[in-house]
């Protein structure tokens, strides 16, 4: 095979009595950056998480969809259940099925080396705020379309939607009213959490109940941290899930 060109030299071109002289030379690549608390690492870890719980808000947009086509609801109503005791009822049974698999979720991470142990504690609460969330948007959303192709495009939006706005908003940043907005989509609050996380666990201070409202955890750049504070702290990520559950119920 031809052998690759060289990486510098020089070509030379004369008319004449003018001669032209071009000296070449590859530029240096950037140092490839493939630790855990990396940019790249950090935006795949935090959207892949967010992407592994996907099934909670499929799962209870479904719950309405099939007891509407089913006319569950109806029937529990004729047999002498309110309405208000069928809705309490089917989020807390969604809600637990959620939880349980943002439980899931912690178990294989902390099991795989993934996080800590002493991580799972503040894990569980940020997948079981998620879980309350996610139920109430897929209600939501459930309510707002009537038909099931248009439910499930609106659910598959909403988290094409929060990777649009996550990726962009970590890579180059954004001020803390633009963030605040973004918290208001529950994966972009859980993805902001899970950032989070990473950085903590890269940084060799693992997220725990103690530093659940730290701004810099992960950070200090003597570690390997980015320096300067989180956009959001897995504390406020973790009460702005429990607001948006209650927005959107």
């Amino acid at each position: 095979p031809p052998s690759p060109p060289p990486s510098s030299g020089s070509i030379s071109a004369s008319s004449g009595a003018l001669t032209v002289e071009i000296a070449y030379a590859q530029a240096p690549l950037p140092e490839y950056d493939r630790g855990f608390g990396s940019v790249t690492m950090r935006l795949f870890a935090a959207v892949y998480l967010t992407g592994c719980l996907v099934n909670t808000l499929y799962a209870s947009t479904r719950v309405i969809l099939d007891d509407r086509a089913s006319r569950a609801k109806e029937t529990l109503q004729a047999a002498g259940l309110t309405s208000a005791a069928y809705w309490v009822g089917t989020a807390l049974l969604t809600v637990c099925s959620n939880a349980a698999s943002g439980g899931f979720l912690v178990f294989a991470t902390v099991f795989l080396g993934f996080f800590d142990l002493i991580s799972a504690p503040p894990l569980l609460l940020l997948t079981s705020a998620y879980a309350a969330a996610a139920t109430s948007l897929g209600f939501l959303i459930a309510t707002i379309f009537k038909k099931r192709r248009a439910a499930e495009a609106a659910v598959g939006s909403s988290l094409v939607l929060s990777a649009a706005i996550f990726i962009p908003q970590t890579l180059f940043g954004a001020p803390a009213w633009k963030v605040l907005i973004a918290n208001f989509l529950a994966p972009v609050a859980f993805a902001g959490a899970m950032d989070v996380a990473v950085q903590a666990q890269a940084g060799g201070t693992p997220l725990t109940l103690t530093n659940f409202a730290s701004d810099s955890i992960g950070r200090d750049p003597s570690t390997g941290g980015a320096g300067g504070h989180h956009a959001i702290t897995a504390l406020e990520a973790f009460f702005l899930l429990l607001f948006d559950a209650i927005v959107y119920a």
